[in-house]
């Protein structure tokens, strides 16, 4: 708690330059009548700045935030407790909580007087943007019954409070990777468990010893098990993170926002659906869902939090690391711009089945351009076609809409090729 500030409020500026102006005036003019009603004011003042100063109770406050991790947009409880050291004069009391803007703004309360046993008040914010705040900033200003003299009071109250990218619902994609043992594609254990046996259609020349009978059971016809070891589907995400990319912003911007979004709701939904998810940014941090035994989405979520734009030009850091996995596993790129050069770092990542991208669109509904060029229309229809000569499909969607269409979209177009189901 730093020292406490005690001033006049406005009324009582007023009423001491009334007292001191009449008692120059009395001295100037002689006129002694003017004495006594210039004294009552100038002491009145004095009295009430003394009785602020003396009077009023030391306070203590306390701070609870719920839940204490939100996502953005979401509404979080902020509930404030009051407490008086001691018994003073009665006074008005207004709390002022400096909240950060993108936490909501501040808040001014009007309390009653604390007493000994501490008082409630309570809140609703709703933090706008991701982040990790903390709560300190809390002002308690006490103000006489007559209005003539404020204690100002400057009190510790902290609270942390993590702000996590808001998860957007996707509808359901279910993807099918090729098994290193070179037969058709095996479905993603999602749908039976990683510890299930993997069936596949019978087909000729095929061991019938290999016949899954309570599959074939099922399935109304002959299914023979694929390989014997538990098959655990992964997946990458690819974060453009390149600050040129965003319009050469330093810290963040509306677009890297987006991305991270996206980042947020295509990780949780990959996670929720069986996979084993990381992620690369072009500055070659990363993430893996696999080391999170207990909560993967909280931590997949809290990763995301301090994601930063990189001074990378390319996505050959985050490529790379994607590309030191093993084949067959799933690959999406949420991109800012494409290029050639994007694309043939991207192919690298992914078997032959390809990938998927989601590519960001401006309101025209054209690819964003980073400013000082270096992506331009030609480089965006080479690099398309780069990725649909290898099998990835792309599906473009414009910041702050719904992701979900163009996430159906890339389920459509990769199930016509065959690969997806």
């Amino acid at each position: 708690m730093r020292v406490p500030i005690v001033r006049p409020t406005t009324r009582g500026a007023v009423l001491l330059a009334v007292g001191v102006g009449l008692l120059v005036t009395a001295y100037v003019a002689r006129e002694p009548s003017l004495v006594g009603v210039g004294v009552l004011l100038v002491g009145l003042v004095l009295v009430a700045l003394a009785a602020a100063w003396l009077g009023l109770p030391r306070l203590r406050a306390s701070r609870r935030v719920t839940p204490s991790q939100v996502e953005a947009g979401r509404p979080t409880n902020v509930e404030l407790s009051l407490a008086a050291r001691g018994v003073g004069v009665p006074a008005l009391y207004r709390l002022d909580d400096r909240l950060p803007p993108s936490f909501g703004g501040a808040q001014a309360l009007d309390v009653p007087m604390p007493a000994r046993q501490p008082i409630r008040v309570a809140y609703q914010c709703r933090p706008l943007r991701r982040g990790r705040f903390r709560l300190d900033r809390l002002t308690v200003a006490a103000t006489d019954l007559l209005g003539l003299a404020q204690r100002t009071t400057r009190l510790r109250a902290d609270a942390s409070v993590l702000v996590t990218p808001p998860v957007l619902p996707l509808s359901a994609a279910r993807r099918q990777v090729s098994g290193t043992s070179g037969e058709t594609p095996i479905p993603q254990t999602a749908i039976s468990g990683p510890d299930d046996v993997l069936v596949r259609d019978y087909q000729p020349r095929d061991d019938v010893r290999r016949i899954h009978w309570p599959s074939t059971a099922r399935a109304g016809h002959l299914m023979v098990r694929r390989e014997e070891q538990a098959w655990d589907p992964t997946a990458w995400v690819v974060l453009d993170s390149r600050s040129a990319a965003h319009g050469g912003a330093q810290v963040t911007s509306a677009s890297f926002e987006w991305l991270v979004t996206l980042a947020a709701s295509v990780g949780a939904h990959l996670l929720d659906a069986g996979y084993v998810v990381s992620i690369a940014d072009a500055g070659a941090r990363t993430f893996s869902s696999r080391r999170e035994h207990l909560q993967p989405r909280q931590a997949w979520l809290e990763h995301l939090v301090d994601s930063r734009l990189s001074p990378e030009t390319g996505l050959g850091e985050a490529t790379r690391m994607v590309s030191r996995e093993t084949s067959g596993h799933l690959v999406v790129a949420l991109l800012a711009t494409l290029d050639a050069a994007d694309a043939a770092q991207l192919v690298d990542t992914a078997d032959a089945n390809g990938g998927w991208v989601l590519l960001l669109d401006d309101a025209a509904g054209t690819s964003r351009v980073p400013a000082g060029g270096g992506h331009t229309d030609g480089g965006l229809d080479q690099g398309l076609r780069i990725l649909a000569a290898h099998g990835w499909s792309v599906a473009r969607t414009a910041p702050g809409t719904d992701p979900s269409g163009a996430w159906q979209r890339l389920g459509v177009r990769a199930a016509a090729t065959g690969v997806w189901s």
